[in-house]
Formats: structure tokens, sequence, C-alpha cells
């Protein structure tokens, strides 16, 4: 089976971008080796929603060649797709049900909306959480304002000499 992963960078605010959708606050914050290469290599299939897929489409080259990338949108994709990103249009309940048997880990990227479907739909087995120690103010916030309270276990804490958090989480119960 499959582990789904949330491996995402935040404000201490909860944010895991700004109002307009950018991710720049993090630019800061690259003098550190947070294990991402390391990270990446276990993925196997990379999730994310349509904004978020376009948004690393402006990056340059597309950083997940050899993996399978799954965008979660209701229109198709276009003939500029890279190679092994198809579109799913089924929903996250039948998604999450589909990659509990995909190879590797499975990467639930983003955006906001998505990573809450899924926090919603109890559907993740992992949280890699990021704390970066600024505050946004406002944004996108990466918790759900609705839905049943979730417990969750501490597994892992490193802090950075940046002020970087590492959290790693997994659902309690």
């Amino acid at each position: 089976m499959a582990e789904r992963v949330l491996y995402i960078a935040l404000s201490l605010d909860g944010c895991i971008a700004t109002r307009d959708g950018s991710v720049g606050f993090l630019d800061a914050f690259q003098d550190a080796d947070y294990g991402y290469d390391a990270f990446a290599a276990s993925v196997g299939t990379v999730v994310c929603g349509r904004a978020t897929y376009e948004q690393v489409m402006t990056f340059g080259a597309w950083p997940y060649t050899g993996k399978r990338c799954i965008v979660v949108t209701r229109h198709p994709l276009g003939v500029d797709a890279p190679p092994g990103v198809e579109a799913w249009h089924e929903g996250v309940q039948a998604l999450a049900n589909m990659l509990a048997e995909a190879p590797g880990r499975v990467w639930i990227m983003g955006g906001a909306r998505l990573i809450q479907a899924f926090l919603l739909a109890e559907a993740l087995e992992r949280l890699e959480l990021f704390v970066m120690p600024l505050l946004l103010g406002g944004g996108l916030p990466l918790f759900p304002s609705r839905g049943s309270l979730s417990g969750l276990k501490l597994l892992e804490s490193t802090t950075y000499a940046n002020g970087v958090l590492r959290l790693v989480y997994t659902p309690a119960g």
C-alpha cells in the first residue's frame, strides 16, 4: 500500500502562499538542506491541483520527469502537458482509493483546496511540515476551517539554524 504524504512549507500563521498565490516568501530560506532530494527520490506519484500545476509549469523545466503526475482538475490539460502528467476528474475520495495501490510514495503537493480535501477525507498517512519563521498576515491557509477534529501524533521534529521547524505527524487513531 502506498503512503500518501503531505510535504509542504508554510508560514508560522499557517499559510502556504500569499493572498495572490505566491510562494516567494520561501526564497529567504533556501540556505539549508531540508531533505527534499531524498524525499523526491522516494516519490513515485505527485498529485496537485490545477493552479499548483500551472504555477510549477512557470518555473522552467518540468521537475518531475520520470514520475507519474496527477492533476486534479475539471478541464483538459492541453497539449503542452509534460510526459507522465494526467488529468483526474473523479473526485478526491476516488483518487485516494486508487492511490492506495500506487507504487512508491504519493506526494500530495498542493494546492490548499486539494490538501484540505485529502485532510477532510482522512486520506493522508504522513504530514511533513516545514514551518517558516515568519508571519504572512493572511494568504492561503493550509488547514481547513471546517470539518471534524483530527488528532495527530508527532513522529519527529527538527529545528534548523535559520529558524525553520520541521514537524512530522501521522494521524492519531
